[in-house]
């Protein structure tokens, strides 16, 4: 049964109210968008801690609220100066990285270049590696790299000089800023060309049915392109496949169902990731509106749901309500 308007918004205020440090908090799904572009609308400030920017980004990526890019536009207004102003304009950008037409994600791109300038390597590199993730092949990650390696370098010569003043402790501290820097480099700047090439290969495939199977894999991390960055981005895919033609949504479904059946089989081996996987099949084919057998659906209710299935509507999930915490160094959500 449907929420009921005011319970629709109740849930929605659970939601933005709730603390996400500890716990999962799953986007609220199967709701009608009107409302959904009105709660994003409502609450839109460009003043808002990134807490409260980070779930109304989830909402309107995950609903493709393309009527909210002037709400997240006015989030980026060129003003960073700490670290919870970056944490803002990156969810902001984040979001319309996916519900801006091409102009709206050509100007975010900009953005996003012109804020490298601003931000602090240090500090800030995850969040504008997020965001250099959302652009996709269209940015790549030349910027960014340039980026990092500008503060290796400078990283390199701070510590030459401390070094040569015979200052031993200023010199260990940036050296360990400097392997820390590097290593994000060499490691985690290669998961985003990995994801880009894969998803210039997807760009390529016409046919729906192979592409519902590619992702469908990919989301599951069941594919030999599979990676951390692509999984996200292969679930809110098939969301959006989803929603632009009710058919294919029916066929999500059924390749959900299919791959369900593939996990049934016992092993003690692997038995828990087996289980893992079939349960977020059946949450995926419930979502796109397969009918669950009711075996399945009896297996599914036995299983823990940890609410980090991206594809999943959980109308009774219970969001935690304890006050938030102060947002940690660095302005994460």
């Amino acid at each position: 049964m449907a929420d009921k308007p005011d319970e629709m918004e109740d849930r929605l205020e659970r939601f933005y109210a709730a603390e996400r440090k500890y716990h999962a908090l799953p986007i609220p799904a199967g709701m009608p968008r009107d409302r959904i572009v009105d709660f994003v609308k409502k609450h839109a400030d460009a003043k808002l801690p990134p807490r409260s920017t980070y779930k109304l980004s989830g909402l309107a990526i995950f609903y493709g609220l393309g009527e909210t890019v002037e709400d997240f536009d006015a989030m980026l207004n060129k003003r960073e100066t700490e670290a919870a102003d970056y944490a803002r304009s990156t969810y902001a950008m984040i979001a319309n990285c996916w519900i801006g037409d091409n102009g709206e994600v050509a100007a975010t791109q900009t953005y996003f270049q012109k804020t490298l300038h601003r931000a602090e390597v240090q500090r800030d590199k995850f969040l504008m590696a997020s965001v250099c993730d959302a652009l996709g092949p269209m940015e790549g990650t030349d910027n960014l790299r340039k980026w990092i390696q500008a503060e290796i370098d400078k990283l390199k010569e701070r510590i030459a000089d401390m070094e040569a003043q015979g200052n031993e402790g200023g010199a260990s501290a940036e050296r360990a800023r400097l392997a820390d820097t590097d290593e994000f480099l060499r490691f985690d700047v290669p998961v985003i060309d990995d994801a880009n090439a894969v998803r210039k290969q997807l760009e390529q495939i016409e046919d729906d049915a192979t592409l519902i199977r590619r992702l469908t894999a990919l989301y599951l991390g069941d594919d030999k392109d599979s990676n951390a960055n692509l999984e996200p981005w292969a679930g809110l895919r098939l969301v959006y496949m989803g929603r632009e033609k009710r058919t294919v949504g029916g066929r999500i479904g059924a390749e959900f169902m299919t791959r369900a059946k593939r996990y049934e089989p016992k092993d003690p081996k692997k038995q828990d990731e087996l289980d893992h996987r079939r349960a977020r099949c059946l949450r995926g084919a419930d979502f796109f509106g397969a009918a669950l057998t009711p075996e399945d659906q009896e297996w599914l209710e036995g299983q823990v749901d940890r609410g980090t299935d991206l594809i999943a509507l959980r109308p009774e999930w219970e969001y935690p309500t304890r006050e938030p915490e102060p947002d940690p160094p660095g302005g994460g959500a």
